[in-house]
């Protein structure tokens, strides 16, 4: 399908409510990935191949979700990883 910027005049966008929903998809992403990548340390992944970066990424990413399932099942906001750790 390719990639669909949202158009930065609104007045030139042809289909202002696709804009509006590429911007909050981009919005939910940026919001959990900014975590993942700090915590995680995501950007920092070097390896020696294809097959233990795809694994160190998928284990990163992993290790996000059960934090993010535990605190919905402990009833916190579901990006609370610092109360994971006090309590």
């Amino acid at each position: 399908m390719g990639r669909l910027p949202s158009f930065k005049n609104r007045s030139t966008d042809p289909d202002p409510q696709r804009s509006r929903r590429l911007s909050r998809a981009r919005r939910t992403i940026e919001t959990v990935f900014g975590p993942l990548a700090e915590r995680f340390c995501i950007k920092r992944t070097w390896a020696r191949d294809l097959w233990r970066l795809s694994h160190r990424v998928i284990r990163k990413v992993l290790g996000h979700t059960v934090a993010v399932w535990i605190n919905r099942a402990l009833g916190r906001r579901p990006l609370d990883f610092d109360g994971l750790a006090a309590g």
